[in-house]
């Protein structure tokens, strides 16, 4: 006699890729930052060894990769990745996203503007274990200071 099967049972017994599973944790650590715009939050995620790369900090570690987070959301306080894109292949997770948010404090030594920024960025993250080994973090700087009123528009 054959048992009636749940969604619940099958789903169970599928096994997550992972894939799957580092597409899942991405998506995870974006809403968790943009909802807690606590920087802290992302050593639930990060290896001790990781390293941070973009056009501000260059390559950093860790704790830079904190502190940038720290000092964007406090210039920005309403800052956020809005992913548009997220491709899993094998540990590496790529992230199109485009950066908001209104400066309305300091911002690498710039005085607040009140203006809005909306650069489009890429994200490049690989995982080791289960956890984020690299993070590069790729964005026109030249942009976002042009919209933030620091750069020259023709340039």
């Amino acid at each position: 006699m054959l048992e009636k099967m749940t969604t619940e049972t099958l789903s169970s017994d599928i096994e997550t890729t992972d894939e799957e599973r580092n597409g899942k944790k991405v998506r995870g650590i974006f809403d968790a930052i943009n909802r807690t715009h606590d920087a802290n939050i992302l050593n639930d995620y990060l290896s001790e060894e990781m390293v941070f790369r973009n056009p501000s900090t260059k390559e950093t570690d860790k704790a830079g990769m904190i502190g940038f987070h720290t000092m964007l959301f406090s210039a920005f306080p309403d800052f956020t990745y809005q992913l548009e894109r997220v491709i899993t292949k094998n540990n590496t997770v790529f992230v199109e996203t485009t950066l908001t948010g209104t400066q309305s404090r300091e911002f690498l030594g710039f005085p607040p503007s009140e203006k809005e920024i909306n650069v489009p960025a890429a994200v490049v993250i690989d995982f080791q274990d289960g956890r984020v080994k690299n993070w590069s973090l790729y964005f026109d700087i030249r942009t976002m200071m042009r919209q933030l009123g620091f750069a020259r528009q023709d340039v």
